[in-house]
């Protein structure tokens, strides 16, 4: 048996993708336990980390990551960790942790600097891009590959998980969503959820203003933190939107179609929020935990409304980072084909899940665009094309698509469980019996 130790002074709530709840929903007892008190046959220390991106940042400077391990962990099991009797597992909860190569670098020396080796290191629950930087990084510095990374891929997998959907209920949804769009008329191109009012969330809807698709679509921008803009909100005298106007000028202007987008930044933030099925204060209290329950949270109206959805999700990354989140899962239960705006190559991984995405009646070529904002463009002349249509040319896609959209939902809503927990077999499970077997 593999014993965990988590420190009672680390919390976890029992919904959370961390390595604890996975195991306790997922595999047999017999094999592993979680203990919350050390003990001479606990193996690892668990470090949860609740948002990757703070850790990896505390990790990149030497002092930082030396508090982050000392402000979670008793003396004692450092003495443990520094005589080598434990090995220190940092648990990502299915999100991705190495994107530069400073984070590790920074975390070695970390580690170094409380008197823990490299080998006594294990990433649980990372990502497999984050595996591939790792090696990739370590081959080229010649250091030592002793880190162990056990892969979910991201966190919205343990989500679509966490409930399944009965398949009756779902024929029943199924059957009254392919009637309730037969008949009728005035459908909306498009739908576009913008809560948090990132930039390149930003320049999104300034190029539907700039292409003239606001009023073909629903589109909302809750302006909640997050950038420049984010704090308009907060005081909405000329001075202030003057300079929120002057930083995304400049921010934005080496994106491709600036000269078409930025004339429209004074009226996109006179117009802030756009609201749809939440108001900003709405989307700030209920927060990441309601995904918990994703067919029955979503707001199927606005999906009945609209014939696709145009997915902006949390990152439109710099580098080849895949980070797809929970945000293009909803257009699966919301029965809709997409365009997906964030990371390159994300259709394409998630296929790899068993997801089917839309060509040739939608040209995905931009997922294979390497950088960032021209991929973002090229999503959207790909919307624009489809909102070009009239709309009865718009449903008999639709229509032709219907087929990928139902597998969509089903594989996401239904089949979840069973292919998620085959998926933490293989990245979770088998892994941590191999550890067991040589630790």
């Amino acid at each position: 048996m593999l014993r965990v130790y988590l420190p009672r002074s680390v919390k976890i709530t029992s919904d959370s993708p961390y390595l604890p709840n996975i195991l306790d929903r997922y595999f047999d007892s017999s094999e592993f336990s979680v203990v919350r008190d050390s003990d001479e046959k606990s193996r690892l220390i668990l470090l949860p980390c609740s948002n990757p991106y703070q850790l990896s940042r505390k990790l990149a400077a030497l002092k930082g990551g030396n508090r982050l391990i000392y402000d979670s962990l008793p003396e004692a099991d450092l003495n443990a960790l520094r005589k080598g009797a434990k090995n220190l597992a940092i648990d990502m909860g299915g999100e991705m942790f190495f994107t530069r190569p400073e984070m590790i670098d920074g975390m070695h020396e970390g580690l170094a600097e409380v008197g823990i080796s490299r080998s006594q290191l294990l990433i649980i629950n990372g990502d497999a891009n984050s595996e591939a930087n790792y090696r990739k990084h370590c081959s080229a510095r010649s250091i030592a590959d002793t880190v162990s990374i056990l892969a979910l891929d991201s966190y919205p997998l343990f989500l679509l998980a966490h409930q399944r959907m009965e398949p009756r209920a779902f024929r029943d949804r199924a059957a009254d969503i392919k009637e309730r769009r037969g008949g009728d008329r005035g459908r909306k191109a498009f739908l576009n959820f913008n809560g948090r009012s990132r930039p390149h969330r930003i320049y999104t809807v300034l190029l539907l203003m700039a292409y003239g698709l606001m009023e073909s679509g629903l589109v909302s921008l809750l302006n909640y933190g997050g950038s420049t803009a984010g704090t308009v909100l907060q005081r909405r005298d000329a001075d202030d939107l003057l300079a929120a106007a002057a930083k995304l000028r400049a921010d934005f202007s080496g994106w491709p179609r600036a000269e078409i987008c930025l004339p429209h930044v004074e009226a996109l933030l006179g117009k802030l929020p756009l609201e749809l099925d939440l108001s900003a204060e709405e989307s700030i209290a209920n927060g990441r935990y309601r995904w918990q329950t994703p067919w029955e949270m979503q707001n199927l109206d606005l999906y009945h409304r609209s014939h696709l959805s145009l997915v902006t999700d949390t990152l439109l990354p710099k580098d080849k980072v895949l980070f797809v989140t929970e945000k293009v899962y909803k257009s699966f239960v919301g029965f809709h084909p997409f365009i997906y705006i964030g990371s390159g190559r994300a259709l394409e991984h998630l296929r790899t899940l068993g997801f089917q995405t839309f060509h040739p009646f939608i040209d995905e070529s931009y997922d294979l665009e390497p950088h960032g904002p021209t991929r973002l463009v090229r999503a959207v002349d790909a919307l624009q094309r489809f909102a070009s249509l009239p709309e009865a040319g718009r449903q008999e896609i639709y229509d032709a698509l219907w087929p990928r959209v139902l597998h969509n939902a089903l594989h996401a809503c239904v089949d979840a469980p069973a292919w998620v927990k085959a998926k933490l077999e293989l990245e979770i499970r088998q892994p941590l019996v191999a550890y067991c077997k040589t630790h």
